[in-house]
């Protein structure tokens, strides 16, 4: 199986976003749990410390609009509308294949069926503004910087195997 040099970096480096986005979405869990309830929860679908609906989320606005020059309000609307999208068909997934809830918006204003919130929706579309803007090209530059291309390719195929592995298992025990 012959893969291009060039695209196994590209998988590598946006495997590397991926994790980088999905350990701050968990951070940003652990941290909003915490002041709403006053208690650490073990947030996210997996046993290492991701939220992997935070990476694709992230992903998905970075491929939409990274580089691409809209205005900010374009990309605040068309990213609250996604990530929402995103949350709601994740969450009715995961309640049919899983037959449990992950989060529940039931007690917050303006929220469709406890899977989606306004406030949340409107928090994504902020941030993933600042994503796109500032934090993603921050990210891109230290990646050039420190992670030349055999390290990232190195502890990229670390943390994807990593993942997949608690992915199967996780997987398994909620079957």
């Amino acid at each position: 199986l012959y893969i291009k040099k060039s695209y196994l970096l590209k998988f590598c480096r946006y495997n590397l976003y991926f994790m980088l986005y999905s350990f701050i979405g968990w951070i940003w869990e652990e941290l909003f749990i915490l002041i709403l309830d006053g208690e650490f929860q073990q947030r996210g679908f997996l046993h290492i410390p991701i939220c992997s609906i935070y990476g694709f989320g992230i992903l998905m606005i970075l491929f939409l609009f990274y580089k691409k020059n809209y205005h900010w309000l374009i990309i605040f609307i068309c990213s609250a509308f996604v990530t929402c999208l995103m949350e709601f068909l994740t969450s009715w997934e995961m309640e049919k294949l899983f037959h449990r809830i992950w989060w529940d918006y039931s007690g917050w204003i303006f929220n469709l069926q406890g899977r989606i919130s306004l406030l949340t929706s409107l928090a994504f579309g902020i941030v993933s503004v600042f994503v796109v803007n500032w934090i993603h090209p921050l990210s891109c530059e230290v990646l050039d910087k420190y992670f030349r291309t055999e390290i990232s390719f190195k502890l990229s195929l670390v943390l994807f195997t990593i993942t997949i592995i608690d992915f199967i298992i996780t997987t398994l025990m909620f079957l």
